[in-house]
Formats: structure tokens, C-alpha cells, sequence
């Protein structure tokens, strides 16, 4: 995929504000640290990140909403 058609989110952006900008690239986002490439958060990254959370509140529902964390502590293919 060209870079230019993938969704940008800073290091330290909330996960799901992210996400939500991600639709229009096939979920993938590139992540940015001062400007430069740090990494690539794909939708395998964000699905572990709600099956880690679903992990942690199996006694109730986890919605959208929880997925706060940050982009950078999400992305498996940094730099």
C-alpha cells in the first residue's frame, strides 16, 4: 500500500482516535515520533489490543470506548 494512503497518528495518540481515521486505509496506521516513521499499527495490533482488554474485564463487556491505549504501545512493527 502507498504510503500516502495510510492513516498517520502520533506516538502518543489515543489508540482509537487513531482508529477511527483508519477506515479509509485499510485499518493500517503509520505512526509518527517527532515527524518520523516509528512504526505500523495494523488490525491484528488493534484486535490483540481488545482481546487483552476483554482478558481483563471477562466479568463485563468492553466496548470501543475502553481502547485507550497509546498508539505506540500498540505497534508491533516499529523502528
Amino acid at each position: 500500500m502507498p504510503i500516502d494512503q495510510l492513516a498517520l497518528a502520533r506516538s502518543d495518540e489515543l489508540l482509537l482516535d487513531a482508529v477511527r481515521r483508519a477506515g479509509r486505509s485499510e485499518g493500517r496506521i503509520l505512526v509518527l515520533d517527532d515527524g518520523l516513521p516509528a512504526g505500523i499499527v495494523t488490525p491484528t495490533d488493534v484486535e490483540k489490543v481488545i482481546e487483552r482488554l476483554d482478558l481483563v474485564h471477562a466479568d463485563r463487556s468492553v466496548g470501543a470506548a475502553s481502547v485507550r491505549g497509546r498508539v505506540d504501545e500498540s505497534a508491533t512493527h516499529r523502528h
